[in-house]
């Protein structure tokens, strides 16, 4: 089945950035993407959750982003054990890493890493978000801030 219009994408936006000045590696890039188990509505349609993290290095340095999207469910042929290849295949996908890719590779720069990102996504590691307990994570925040 093909996919690559299953998903119009929606509020982009950059989650996380991280640069670090380094020795040399071999130049690499990797590409994962993390979608929500449930559904949300937006605009009276039912999207998900879309978050990838491209990761890039070589000379001088490396550098990470995450950013985050909505991706609206064009295609209701989408079922829930068939997202993951549906997302791996979309045009959204393609999308989302342009944005995380033009914005990377002006971090790389401010860390004088030299990496020529490619301009095709690598194939992206696809799977299910899992949701934290927060209240968990409170907890343990509070016994931190008590030692």
């Amino acid at each position: 089945m093909n996919y690559e219009h299953a998903f119009q994408l929606v509020d982009l936006e950059v989650i996380r950035i991280d640069a670090t000045q380094s020795g040399t590696t071999d130049e690499h890039a990797h590409w994962s993407v993390g979608y929500a188990p449930e559904r949300v509505e937006s605009m009276d349609r039912l999207a998900r959750v879309v978050l990838g993290t491209l990761h890039a290095g070589g000379d001088n340095g490396w550098a990470d982003i995450t950013v985050g999207a909505l991706y609206i469910h064009q295609n209701e042929d989408v079922t829930d054990d068939l997202l993951a290849d549906a997302i791996g295949e979309a045009d959204a996908t393609e999308s989302l890493y342009d944005y995380a890719r033009s914005h990377l590779a002006g971090i790389l720069a401010t860390v004088g890493a030299h990496v020529q990102l490619p301009r095709k996504s690598p194939d992206p590691d696809v799977t299910k978000l899992i949701r934290s307990d927060s209240s968990d994570a409170q907890d343990t925040d509070n016994e931190e801030s008590e030692s």
